[in-house]
């Protein structure tokens, strides 16, 4: 069973952020209610039973001091968290002597330290509390109710049913409280991701449940609903309202609903959306369908804003924070490079190699204007590049908060493709630069470190001694000697290894074509690839990516 935790906070976007800070469920925790002030938390105290307590100390009517005193005295088996964003002596002593498990700042809350607290307010309520009353507590305030993961994976479920098809049984009976008078909401977040620190990995986890915390915070504020996350920047919303006998003032409150979600969503995370609905509908098990009504309402909209600039500029980085527009009409994510694309992508960049970096970019945007695609699309295959970039360039030990830093100030603010196919290269050049300028730096001498340059970039089409010497405004023979001295290899070896790291990131990205690669790393044959190939990894091509295959 979950442990039943409490958020108790005058501020809503201090509730939101505590929210959304864990995945709760996954820890054995479940929030089973939040208070705006002292008050009304001693009320729900005594209603929901939760296990533990976080209490803001500073709220109206009752104080976090006075509220945790009282759930002390009164409520023996609830633990009490107090959170401030004052780094205050007498409250910290105040607060303990009344009970309080520990006092935390605010500012300095972060995952790590909230479960390592909620840990320790477990562990003081003892280990002799009665199992069978925790269980027959939580039955009470369970019963007739579903758990927000339910409720999420049936909506997901919802998400990538067939339009024509029913929603089976069990999912019914999870909506049930929702089956009168129902409206399918879909809410579309309009901002690419902007790439900065704060919003990769977990932090990105965290920024979502923020937002779906929000929303079912706003969904509590006026009517019966339920909200989960379908990918891609997409929120699927299930709005119920049995008082209404009509539809129209149905309508009308999904509309004033949608405006207040908007407004929200941008004036706390300067995150602008757009919104789809369904039909009022009076059949739960035929909501696939009316899930298809929103998602085309939404496509409309979608195509309606293309021609507005404000939004078009907001949807393709004009700033903000948030996620690129993928269409929410089909169960399969769109695709906005393949396979392939991507990993020969991938192996352009680990070996710096711009023109075959420049081809497949051209390649990309060829397909997409084949296709036909749209503006969701678009924004769609720019945070796609823009993320591969990020990653590349962060597993290449690259500083890449500058790509960020450019999505904001100088992603062009249009939907015209060729500037966008243009800031896009320019993009991956300077990533390839980082990692040439990161590779060398201060490792050769400044004659060797533009050699290996030219290595690098000429290798396709073939570059010999006398021409980088040339190049470089040095002797053949003396580039040859400090050549060899500070790599420990000839120019021409040096070549040679580089083209074989090349095939090798191509068998390790799935491309094990050997008789169609070798012309794609600057051999004239397979018989020399596969010889020197041999001869510098000590075997053969097939039996490297064997080996490789078994060991990944």
């Amino acid at each position: 069973m979950y442990t039943r935790v409490m958020i108790v906070d005058d501020e809503l976007l201090a509730r939101n952020q505590l929210c959304a800070m864990i995945d709760w469920e996954e820890y054995g925790y479940v929030l089973c209610g939040e208070a705006e002030d002292g008050l009304k938390a001693l009320k729900l105290i005594q209603e929901l039973q939760p296990h533990i307590v976080l209490i803001d100390i500073n709220m109206p009517l009752m104080d976090g001091v006075a509220l945790c005193r009282y759930v002390s005295e009164h409520n023996k088996d609830v633990s009490t968290i107090i959170l401030s964003n004052f780094d205050n002596f007498d409250y910290v002593r105040d607060t303990l002597n009344s009970g309080a498990v520990d006092y935390l700042l605010k500012h300095r809350l972060n995952p790590e330290s909230l479960l390592d607290v909620l840990e320790r307010a477990l562990n003081k309520l003892g280990k002799n509390l009665d199992t069978e009353n925790m269980l027959d507590a939580a039955g009470k305030l369970e019963k007739g109710k579903t758990s927000n993961g339910d409720l999420e994976s049936v909506i997901q479920q919802l998400a990538q049913t067939e339009g024509s098809a029913l929603l089976e049984e069990t999912a019914v009976a999870i909506l049930k409280p929702y089956a009168r008078n129902t409206v399918v909401l879909v809410m579309q977040m309009l901002h690419n991701v902007v790439l900065a620190e704060k919003h990769i990995g977990e932090d990105r986890s965290m920024f979502i449940r923020s937002i779906i915390e929000l929303c079912r915070q706003l969904i509590g504020d006026v009517h019966k609903g339920c909200v989960a996350y379908t990918g891609h920047g997409s929120l699927l919303f299930i709005l119920s309202y049995p008082e209404y006998r009509s539809e129209t003032p149905i309508l009308q409150s999904v509309q004033t609903f949608a405006d207040k979600v908007s407004q929200t969503l941008q004036m706390i995370y300067t995150v602008s959306v757009a919104f789809g609905h369904s039909p009022v509908c009076h059949q739960i098990d035929k909501l696939p369908s009316y899930y298809r009504h929103a998602c085309d309402a939404m496509d409309r909209k979608l195509t309606h804003l293309q021609s507005e600039p404000s939004v078009r500029a907001a949807a393709t980085g004009g700033g903000g924070t948030g996620f690129a527009v993928a269409s929410p009409t089909g169960s399969t994510p769109m695709m906005a490079l393949t396979i392939r694309q991507e990993k020969e992508l991938l192996a352009s960049i680990l070996v710096c190699n711009t023109s075959q970096i420049d081809a497949i970019i051209d390649e990309v945007f060829i397909t997409f204007i084949a296709r036909s695609s749209g503006f969701p699309q678009l924004t769609f295959l720019i945070e796609e590049m823009i993320n591969l970039a990020h990653r590349v360039g962060k597993k290449m030990g690259v500083d890449v908060h500058w790509i960020s830093v450019t999505t904001d100030s100088s992603l062009p603010k249009s939907s015209h493709l060729p500037e966008i196919q243009i800031w896009i290269k320019a993009l991956y050049h300077r990533l390839v630069d980082d990692i040439k300028r990161l590779q060398t730096q201060g490792k050769y001498s400044k004659n060797v470190e533009e050699a290996m340059k030219l290595v690098h970039e000429h290798y396709l089409q073939g570059i010999t001694l006398e021409e980088a010497a040339a190049t470089i405004g040095i002797t053949p023979s003396y580039l040859s000697r400090i050549f060899k001295e500070e790599t420990g290899k000839s120019f021409t070896e040096s070549i040679n290894h580089f083209k074989i790291e090349l095939s090798k990131q191509y068998i390790e990205n799935g491309n094990q074509k050997f008789k169609e690669m070798y012309h794609r790393i600057g051999f004239n044959n397979y018989s020399y690839f596969f010889k020197v190939f041999k001869d510098i990894v000590g075997e053969t091509p097939h039996s490297y990516a064997k080996k490789y295959l078994k060991n990944k």
